[in-house]
């Protein structure tokens, strides 16, 4: 992912959202948000969500460092995210996150990030 400035300067490229992987591979990011918390959220095709694990940092040469958790969707559990395609990301007046899926309907979870995320269909 490429990050440019207002201005259309290049500022930094994330080459992988999946660092501990030795083989990364390549999502296809449909939707990209930041919410109040400054946390940068990327919805998939196919690959679920993906979450900064910090807040996106203020200084550019810092973006390589980002590191993300990433949800998908577990038929078997139903606090799990609606499905693994994420085509949008909102945050409501309340900070609720929520999240559109493509055939999976909206979820909504909460925004905070000290605690493991529980998605409402």
């Amino acid at each position: 992912m490429h990050i440019y400035s207002p201005n259309l300067k290049k500022l930094s490229t994330i080459q992988s959202f999946h660092p501990t992987k030795n083989d990364p591979y390549k999502d296809n990011i449909y939707s990209i948000f930041i919410d109040h918390q400054n946390y940068l959220w990327l919805g998939t095709k196919g690959k679920g969500l993906l979450i900064s694990q910090t807040p996106i940092p203020n200084n550019p040469a810092e973006y390589t460092k980002i590191k993300f958790n990433s949800y998908l969707n577990n038929p078997k559990d139903s606090t799990s995210l609606a499905g693994n395609n994420i085509y949008s990301i909102s945050q409501d007046q309340k900070g609720n996150i929520e999240i559109a899926t493509f055939g999976n309907g909206i979820g909504k979870t909460n925004t905070d990030h000290s605690r493991p995320l529980v998605f409402q269909s």
